[in-house]
């Protein structure tokens, strides 16, 4: 099955301290604030999916894509109805989507011939021909994310998956479009690590590129590994290993998840889930500068899944929560503008629903949510889009 960029990973260490962010105290926060959301009908389908990834270019033009059962969809918000576009190949799920405007849009996709970059030109979607790794005879290539410039540059990241000696083992890879050209780029697994795996990738307006993820290090003895966070820095054509710093509070990191440029494009910000020494999730939210300095933001939420975020173009942030996995007790938003947290409500829905995954329109304060039902079994049902207008900073 295909690897999707947002898992819930469990990690049993810590690693070097960080410096937490002051936050005033903010009651208000920890009662969800309404919002007036404009929930959408998504397409119909034969087959549940979900919606893992969306690209908010404007009002009347937004992409949502994922799949679901082995069938991949992408959808398009005309600003009235979504529209679901024919694919180039066959294609068991889209991993992610980015667009530069309406006439250039990017996508990745994971399909039983291993994965594809597509690229969407107005009218339709063209299948890329693109080198990637060698996964031998029983191996697979899963894509992850991807981030296209405004320079005209485009980068991917994946995995393949391949067995040596009776065993299976993931190792990364990056895809660089420069000049008319891709360069593939194989990176070895850490030192003392059997896997790896990628939730993230942003670059900054430097062109210096950021991989997150973790890494899978075997506990001697169990049979057992655990997830550690797992960052790579690329200056020039050299990459390194960026330190994930201990979270405040002796929190483990176990999930990392999703990854947003800040606003000045230097640094980064970063979400995931982490716990508590009683096993308790718990959301983090914290920032990279791109020089060596992480502010943490108390999110003011005792229990939780991150998944997910997105940066406005005035520099907020909005963390999606889910309250837990299957969303029977609802989804919080919450918003941070770089001083104490704000908690919204996410939208309701009839069934048991999780928002995946959010995106500003730029210079608005519009952020669409994208996810998918699900059943009381915890299976997929049906996609779901919904949009609100966010209070934010101006821009």
């Amino acid at each position: 099955m295909p690897s999707t960029s947002k898992r819930l990973l469990t990690l049993a260490c810590a690693l070097a301290a960080a410096t937490a962010l002051p936050a005033p105290a903010a009651a208000a926060a920890e009662i969800p604030r309404p919002l007036s959301w404009i929930q959408t009908d998504t397409p119909p389908s034969e087959t549940p999916y979900s919606f893992g990834s969306v690209e908010a270019i404007a009002d009347d033009d937004v992409w949502a894509a994922g799949g679901g059962r082995g069938t991949a969809l992408a959808a398009h918000w005309d600003g009235t109805a979504w529209t679901t576009t024919p694919l180039p190949a066959e294609l068991w799920y889209i991993d992610d989507i980015r667009a530069r405007a309406t006439d250039d849009v990017w996508a990745l996709g994971t399909g039983p011939g291993g994965g594809h970059v597509m690229h969407w030109n107005g009218t339709a979607w063209a299948d890329l021909p693109v080198p990637l790794p060698d996964p031998g005879e029983y191996g697979e290539v899963y894509m992850a994310d991807l981030e296209p410039l405004a320079n005209g540059d485009v980068w991917a990241t994946g995995l393949v998956n391949r067995e040596i000696k009776d065993e299976r083992y993931s190792s990364g890879f990056t895809l660089h479009l420069t000049g008319g050209a891709w360069t593939l780029e194989e990176l070895p697994i850490p030192d003392g690590a059997t896997d790896v795996e990628y939730t993230g990738l942003a670059v900054t307006r430097s062109g210096t590129v950021y991989t997150t993820g973790v890494k899978y290090v075997p506990e001697p003895g169990t049979g057992w590994s655990t997830a550690e966070p797992w960052l790579q820095r690329r200056d020039a054509a050299q990459w390194t290993d960026l330190a994930f710093p201990a979270l405040p509070g002796d929190l483990d990191p176990g999930h990392v998840g999703g990854v947003a440029l800040d606003r000045r494009g230097r640094g980064f910000w970063i979400a995931g889930t982490a716990w508590t020494d009683d096993g308790t999730p718990r959301p983090y939210l914290r920032h990279y500068d791109g020089r060596g300095t992480w502010i943490d933001a108390d999110l003011e939420l005792d229990e939780g899944l991150g998944s997910d975020l997105a940066v406005s173009t005035a520099g907020d942030v909005l963390v999606v929560a889910n309250r837990d996995p299957f969303g029977e007790t609802g989804d919080v938003l919450i918003h941070f503008n770089g001083f104490f947290p704000i908690h919204y409500e996410a939208p309701e829905n009839k069934d048991l629903a999780t928002y995946l995954t959010a995106d500003y329109i730029p210079r608005t304060d519009r952020l669409w949510l994208v996810g998918s039902t699900r059943q009381p079994s915890g299976r997929e049902g049906t996609g779901l889009a919904a949009w609100s207008e966010v209070p934010g900073r101006s821009w």
